[in-house]
Order: structure tokens, then sequence, then C-alpha cells
């Protein structure tokens, strides 16, 4: 997702010799894309495959605190998810979230229980099964991340609860349990994936993001010292 002047700035260090002096790593990490080929070109770099099948198990059976998980649970995620491992996060704690499967037991026999009668329905997306979770939170969390996407990562609760008029703190703390986002130095939000921000704030009503960002700009632009104009005018 880099802009070309990034591309061209990293390709610039990567091969500037001047740049040996200091200590210095860039790293940059892409999908296979002929944009990044020429920054790439000439670098170590290390090609990242899906999970293998053992592999995507025992991700499953770590998410699940290491529970016994029964063969058509795993069988419906890999299915679902493939070799994807944020995926695979995803589908397990949708599965969670909506009651689909439970932990019971202790020690050894803990184990992971389907509740009888409800389908492993699982979207067949990575961003499906995101908004699907996001459309399950209570209003109050939704909204929590709703605002944090619209504002951008690096916001502190404080400040996001300001440009919302109504207190976000508690909302925030049981997203960033669920792990909807991530807290960052600085005591700020952030989002641990950015499909995650990216699903949030597309599934928000396009009148309700216009209300956001221009309540976001005013507030920006009000703080004794203001904040540059490039980041107030993208809202």
């Amino acid at each position: 997702w880099a802009d070309r002047p990034s591309l061209e700035l990293f390709t610039s260090l990567a091969n500037d010799s001047d740049a040996t002096q200091v200590p210095l790593m860039a790293v940059l990490s892409s999908r296979p894309d002929a944009r990044t080929e020429a920054a790439l070109s000439g670098l170590p770099h290390i090609e990242v495959g899906e999970l293998e099948d053992a592999e995507r198990r025992r991700l499953i059976a770590g998410r699940f605190d290491g529970a016994q998980v029964p063969s058509d649970v795993s069988q419906a995620i890999v299915q679902r998810a493939g070799g994807n491992p944020f995926f695979i996060i995803e589908l397990v704690e949708a599965l969670v979230d909506r009651g689909v499967v439970t932990l019971e037991g202790e020690g050894r026999e803990r184990r992971v229980v389907r509740k009888p009668g409800v389908p492993i329905a699982l979207p067949t997306t990575l961003e499906g099964v995101i908004a699907a979770r996001l459309d399950e939170l209570p209003e109050a969390e939704r909204r929590a991340i709703r605002w944090l996407a619209a504002a951008g990562a690096g916001i502190s609760p404080k400040a996001l609860s300001k440009m919302a008029g109504t207190d976000l703190d508690e909302a925030l703390a049981t997203l960033e349990e669920r792990g909807f986002v991530s807290r960052n130095h600085g005591d700020t939000y952030g989002f641990p994936s950015a499909v995650v921000r990216h699903v949030a704030y597309e599934t928000t009503d396009e009148a309700d993001r216009e209300t956001m960002h221009k309540q976001i700009g005013a507030w920006l632009s009000a703080q004794r010292v203001p904040a540059p104009p490039a980041r107030v005018a993208r809202h």
C-alpha cells in the first residue's frame, strides 16, 4: 500500500552507499507486486508462504489456549482460512464471540465444545468475518472503533472522546481486551491490522463518516498547538 514517493525513498536509502556510514535497517513488507520489484531488487528478502496444515492446526489450538479441538471445528476453520494466520485467528474469535463454541474442563481435559444445534456458519473472506464480528458488538464499542478508524492510529482515549463528544474510555478498553484495537506507547490506541481499520471505516454510514471527519478536523484546528495543515485537510 506504499505510495510511489515512499517506495522511491526506500530504494534510495537501500542503494545509497553513503547510508552505510551509519547503522541503518530498513524493512519493507509487501505482497508480490511489480511496483515493489525495483525496491527489493538485489536486497535480501524472505518469501512468506501460507502455513502448512500442521501449523494451521497448532495455531487454532493455541488460540483456544491449548484445549483439545474437535476435528470438525478445526476443519471448518481451515477450509475457510486456508493458510492465512490472521484469517484463522479472526475465525476462532468469531466462533467464540457467537457462542458457537465454548471452553470446558481444566488442564489436559480442557476442550472446545460446540453448542448443540448451532451450525458452524463462517464468512468466506477475511473482511467478511471482521465485519460480522463488528456487527455483533454493543453500540458503544461499535461507535468507539469507528471513531478510531476515522481519526487514525496514535490517538489517546481522552482526545478521541473529546472529538466524539462522548466518553469512549471504557469501550476502547473492552475493544482492546477482545483484540479489535491495540494500545501503543504513550497511552494511545491503534489497530493490530490495517484490515480491521479498513473494515470498521468502510462499514460506517457515509453521513456518519462525514460528521466524524468534520468534528475531528475542527478539534485538531482548535488545539493550542494546531495540527499540521495536511492532517487537518485529510478530514
